[in-house]
């Protein structure tokens, strides 16, 4: 029987301290997660996008990749976005993940990278940085 090794990556990601104009703008970060998912060698088949005209005004987007998905909820009134990255293959995240840091700014950064698959053996592993 061959061996079953991890067939994806995820990353779940908390990103907190973020000025909450960003964090309304779904145009500008939906066309910034295009570009990062693209400039890290993914390809987007789909995306779609909900604005909550109540509460905070904050939106929902998602994007349907060939290598899975990435996903933004954002919360302007706590200055806070949740992202779900999920990539399967050799490419790794992260660099998605980079650019929507360098462009939001975020205080702090929260995260946890899981190997996903049948051969994955690894629980939740945290790591976090210093706020800025």
């Amino acid at each position: 029987m061959a061996e079953l090794l991890p067939i994806g990556c995820h990353l779940v990601v908390d990103l907190a301290g973020i000025a909450p104009a960003l964090l309304t703008d779904d145009e500008r970060i939906l066309a910034l997660l295009q570009d990062a998912v693209a400039d890290a060698g993914f390809r987007c088949l789909d995306t779609a996008c909900h604005r909550f005209e109540d509460g905070g005004g904050g939106f929902t987007a998602m994007l349907l990749l060939a290598e899975s998905h990435v996903a933004i909820h954002t919360y302007p009134e706590f200055g806070y976005a949740a992202v779900d990255v999920f990539t399967c293959g050799p490419k790794a995240p992260e660099p998605i993940l980079a650019a929507l840091e360098s462009a939001l700014v975020p205080r702090d950064v929260r995260s946890h990278r899981l190997a996903r698959g049948p051969g994955s053996r690894s629980p939740v592993a945290p790591s976090e940085r210093d706020p800025r």
